[in-house]
C-alpha cells in the first residue's frame, strides 16, 4: 500500500463532505460543506472547496507534511461528468500532488459503505434516489438516479416537487391524479393544508415559478419542501399520506429493478429520506408485497465510509471494483 494519507469526499445534494484518515484509520481532519447541484462546475466546486479544506488541516496538523496516498470522490450526478472525469481529475491530482484518483457515482460509494465490496442490493435516497445491485461474479445493475427532472422517484425532491403540485391544483381548483379537489375552502381536504405549508415556505403561489426557474439548483428548493410534505402525513393529512405511499411504491420498484438474477435478495437503505418513518413504513410495505424474499439489513457504513474504502483499496493498487461505465472513473 502507498503510504500516506487517504482522502474520502461525499457530495451530495444537501452537503458535501471530506475526510482525511491514516493508513489505521484514524481520523486526521474532516470537513462539512455545502452539498451541490447536479452539474459538473456544482460538483467540481464542491468537491475542490472540500478537499482544499481538508488538505489545509492536515498540512497544519503535520507541520507542512501529510503526502497523500489516494483520492476517492463519490458524488451526486457524477456520471453526467462522464466526458470530463480525465479533467476533474486532473485538477485533483494538481490540488493533492497523487495519482491514485478515483471518481464514482455515489451509487456506488453507498453500496460500498453499506455491503462492502460483497453482493446485494443498495437503496440511496437522499434529495434523489438511485438503487445499485451487484451479482455474486461482480455484474452490477443501477435504476434511477436520473436526477429531478428525469427520475429520482420517491427521493426528497420529488417528494417536495409533488406536494407543491398538489397544492397548485388546490389554489387552482383543479382536479389531479384522478383526486377531485374544493377550491382550497377545506381546510384539512385534498391539497388545502400543503397549500398552506407551501405559502408558509415560498410565500404567494404566484412567486413559485420565479423562485423554482431563477436558481440553479431546484431540486434542493423542491428537497426543501419534502419535511412538510412527510410531517403533514404523519399527522393524518390525506393527500401528503397519498403523496407518501407513491414515494414508498416508487423506491420499492427502484429497489426491485436491481434484484435481478444473481443478485442476492439482501437490500440495504441508506439516506435521510428512509429514516423518516411515514416513508419507510410505506417503502416496507409496498417491498414486502412485490418482493415479500427480500432480506432488509442494515448498512455497514455510509457513503463517506464507502469513499474511504474505495480510497483504501486505490492506495494499494487494488480497487473493489472495476472500473464500470457510469460508476467509476480510475
Amino acid at each position: 500500500m502507498t503510504p500516506g494519507v487517504l482522502v474520502a469526499v461525499d457530495v451530495g445534494g444537501s452537503s458535501s463532505r471530506a475526510v482525511a484518515v491514516r493508513d489505521d484509520g484514524t481520523t486526521i481532519a474532516s470537513v462539512v460543506a455545502p452539498g451541490a447541484a447536479k452539474t459538473g462546475a456544482a460538483i467540481e466546486a464542491a468537491v475542490l472547496g472540500v478537499v482544499r479544506t481538508v488538505l489545509g488541516d492536515v498540512r497544519a496538523a503535520a507541520g507542512g507534511g501529510g503526502a497523500v496516498a489516494s483520492i476517492a470522490v463519490g458524488a451526486t450526478g457524477m456520471s453526467s461528468l462522464a466526458a470530463e472525469h480525465g479533467r476533474f481529475a486532473a485538477r485533483l491530482v494538481e490540488v493533492s500532488g497523487t495519482t491514485r484518483v478515483a471518481l464514482a457515482a455515489d451509487a456506488l460509494t453507498a453500496h460500498l459503505g453499506a455491503l462492502g465490496d460483497g453482493p446485494g442490493a443498495v437503496l440511496a435516497v437522499g434529495t434523489g434516489s438511485v438503487a445499485l445491485g451487484r451479482t455474486d461474479d461482480g455484474h452490477w445493475y443501477r435504476a434511477d438516479g436520473w436526477g429531478h427532472l428525469l427520475g429520482d422517484d420517491g427521493g426528497a425532491a420529488w417528494l417536495g416537487a409533488q406536494g407543491l403540485r398538489r397544492a397548485l391544483a388546490e389554489h387552482d381548483g383543479r382536479a389531479v391524479d384522478g383526486a377531485a379537489v374544493d377550491g382550497g375552502t377545506g381546510a384539512g381536504a385534498d391539497g388545502a393544508t400543503l397549500l398552506a405549508a407551501g405559502r408558509d415556505l415560498l410565500g404567494d403561489p404566484s412567486g413559485w415559478p420565479r423562485a423554482v426557474h431563477g436558481r440553479d439548483d431546484p431540486a434542493t428548493l423542491f428537497a426543501s419542501f419534502a419535511p412538510a410534505v412527510t410531517a403533514l402525513a404523519a399527522a393524518g393529512d390525506r393527500a401528503a399520506t397519498e403523496l407518501v405511499d407513491r414515494a414508498g411504491r416508487a423506491l420499492a420498484a427502484t429497489a426491485s429493478a436491481v434484484l435481478r438474477d444473481g443478485v442476492p435478495p439482501v437490500l440495504s437503505g441508506v439516506g435521510g429520506v428512509l429514516d423518516v418513518p411515514t416513508v419507510s413504513t410505506a417503502f416496507r410495505r409496498h417491498l414486502a408485497t412485490a418482493r415479500p424474499e427480500v432480506r432488509l439489513v442494515d448498512p455497514a457504513g455510509d457513503p463517506l465510509a464507502g469513499a474511504v474504502a474505495l480510497a483504501r483499496a486505490l492506495a494499494a493498487g487494488d480497487p473493489p471494483v472495476e472500473a464500470v461505465s457510469g460508476l467509476l472513473w480510475t
